[in-house]
C-alpha cells in the first residue's frame, strides 16, 4: 500500500522531501498518552499536517499529498453545504509517519 502511494508521487516531490534537512534529521520519538480512565488502552501520538511539516521542514500541502490515501491516516470529513468545498481534517499516526519516513530515507520507491 505504501509502495502504491509513493509510486503516484512525482519524482520532484520525492526529491524535495528527501533533500529536506529536517526530514533527514528527524528521529522517532514515541510518546504514549496515558488515558484518564485506566481501563482504556494507551494511545499513539497523531500529527496534524502542520506539525509534521514543521518537523520535516516541508509545507503542509506537501505533507497532505505525501499521506493522501495512505492506510492508517485518519480522515475526518465535515458535511458540505451547497457550493462549498469539502473540509477534510487528517491526522497522521506516529507509526504511519515512521513507515513513510523509513521508506523515503532508504531511497527505495
Amino acid at each position: 500500500m505504501i509502495q502504491a502511494t509513493l509510486d503516484r508521487l512525482s519524482p520532484a516531490l520525492i526529491q524535495r522531501v528527501q533533500n529536506s534537512k529536517k526530514f533527514q534529521q528527524w528521529q522517532l520519538q514515541r510518546i504514549l498518552y496515558s488515558p484518564v480512565d485506566r481501563k482504556q488502552p494507551v494511545t499513539e501520538q497523531h500529527f496534524s499536517p502542520a506539525q509534521l511539516a514543521s518537523q520535516w521542514g516541508l509545507s503542509d500541502d506537501t505533507i497532505r499529498r505525501l499521506f493522501d490515501g495512505v492506510e492508517g491516516v485518519l480522515r475526518l470529513e465535515k458535511p458540505t453545504r451547497a457550493g462549498k468545498r469539502p473540509r477534510v481534517t487528517i491526522r497522521i499516526p506516529l507509526s504511519v509517519a515512521e513507515r513513510i519516513h523509513t521508506k523515503l530515507s532508504t531511497g527505495s520507491r
